[in-house]
């Protein structure tokens, strides 16, 4: 087992949308199961990221998740052009630019309110 620096779980931090995903999921027993997903996110850094993630439920539950950094020429070649402007389409369309705009005002505010306290 490989523990990480703070560094490495930069990406809890981070905002995200997730541009595609492949996922299969195997119930191994009534409460039991394991999942497999790979996921393509675009972060606000503007990087882009391909996450590999596996999952387990039950009596023995764990997640392992991986990432790695793609360039958008990579990310064009693994996925399609096509199938990235869909998850793109998709993810404009369930979560409108008004909440992004909302979110990132409260998350100024708080700022604000920091920078504030200490002067």
């Amino acid at each position: 087992m490989i523990w990480q620096d703070a560094k490495d779980r930069e990406s809890c931090y981070r905002n995200e949308i997730t541009l595609l995903e492949i996922s299969e999921k195997a119930y191994t027993g009534e409460n039991s199961g394991i999942r497999v997903s790979t996921r393509l996110v675009f972060c606000d850094d503007r990087r882009l990221f391909r996450r590999f993630e596996v999952e387990q439920w039950g009596d023995c539950a764990f997640q392992i998740q991986e990432e790695q950094e793609l360039s958008c020429e990579m990310a064009v070649k693994s996925y399609g052009l096509d199938a990235i402007c869909r998850g793109l389409q998709e993810e404009l369309r369930s979560n409108p630019l008004k909440a992004i705009l909302s979110s990132c005002q409260e998350r100024l505010l708080a700022v604000t309110k920091i920078l504030e306290g200490l002067r």
